[in-house]
């Protein structure tokens, strides 16, 4: 595996990648001491660093699949030269900052037959595989989702939108389905932080959306509700539990599960194997998986908020 990024996040998947028996074969940083730190860690003596792009991509053999963990600004450029190169790659979110531009990566790889993952992990988190569940009987017509992070210092180099947000409209698309219009969005930004709404409508089913880095006194804090004719469900990301009431009445679920990014790490390992011909095995969990679709129309709701925020 190329990793393609060797910050805070690159670190993360260096990590996973080690959990899931994962061969780190070359970091690409333009910080030499980041790339090495991160070899030494989750790596092996021959993992290879490269200070560029150019140069690992000139060893393409060495490589069967890449991770990209850039920052968002740079995802385009780097994933669709990883593509060109015929890497299969899981993209970190949100693929890229444009909707066209992500529209191209998709149609990019599907021309040259790769394995191309968008990084939106919390389809693979317990607490949304038993939201969709819950779904099949509650016959929902609203869902609220709510995401409060610390973002303070560079992190905060990014848009909330592309950053945050994009994770929380994802899970609108993936438990509702069908193509949300967005009816009304706002977005404040301050010294203290920035906080986006969106109010969403697809068919009959409504969601609100709220992503937020002006604390408060909560670091993270990601919750989800669902009403529907057949019940209600609330559910805490962090907490790993769900709170579902019924007409049969009120229990209280505590989930457990391998970590998100683990299961991610494992879909995209089963998919590039199947597509190198080294195995015919599908991971359980491939059905939830996001396409690179998935991640244009979750960049075209982001694009369509902002332009409704900015009036």
């Amino acid at each position: 595996m190329l990793l393609v990024g060797a910050g805070r996040w690159g670190a993360v998947h260096a990590r996973t990648l080690r959990k899931v028996g994962a061969v780190l074969a070359g970091i690409v940083d333009v910080k030499r001491e980041a790339a090495e730190r991160v070899a030494r860690l989750y790596g092996s003596p021959d993992t290879r660093i490269y200070m560029s792009l150019d140069d690992a991509l000139s060893m393409r053999e060495a490589f069967d699949a890449a991770i990209v963990a850039v920052p968002p600004g740079s995802l385009y450029e780097v994933s669709k030269q990883v593509i060109e190169a015929g890497l299969h790659v899981l993209i970190e979110k949100p693929v890229a900052m444009k909707s066209l531009e992500a529209e191209e990566l998709a149609q990019l790889a599907e021309r040259k037959g790769i394995v191309a993952l968008p990084g939106y992990l919390l389809r693979y988190h317990p607490v949304t595989r038993r939201a969709m569940r819950a779904i099949h009987v509650m016959d929902p017509w609203r869902m609220e989702v709510a995401h409060i992070v610390d973002r303070r210092g560079s992190a905060r180099t990014w848009p909330i939108a592309h950053d945050i947000a994009v994770h929380d409209v994802d899970l609108v698309l993936f438990l509702l389905g069908g193509e949300p219009r967005v009816e009304k969005a706002e977005l404040s930004v301050r010294e203290t932080g920035s906080t986006l709404t969106i109010w969403l409508r697809t068919g009959d089913r409504e969601a609100i959306v709220t992503a937020s880095d002006e604390v408060g006194g909560c670091v993270k804090h990601r919750v989800l509700r669902i009403y529907g004719r057949g019940g209600v469900l609330e559910a805490d990301y962090d907490a790993n539990t769900v709170l579902l009431k019924t007409l049969e009445g009120t229990r209280v679920e505590a989930l457990s599960s391998k970590p998100p990014l683990t299961l991610e790490h494992e879909v995209f390992m089963s998919k590039v194997l199947r597509a190198l011909g080294k195995s015919t095995a599908k991971h359980p969990l491939e059905h939830v998986a996001p396409t690179m679709g998935d991640a244009v129309r979750v960049l075209r709701v982001i694009e369509e908020a902002l332009r409704v925020a900015s009036g």
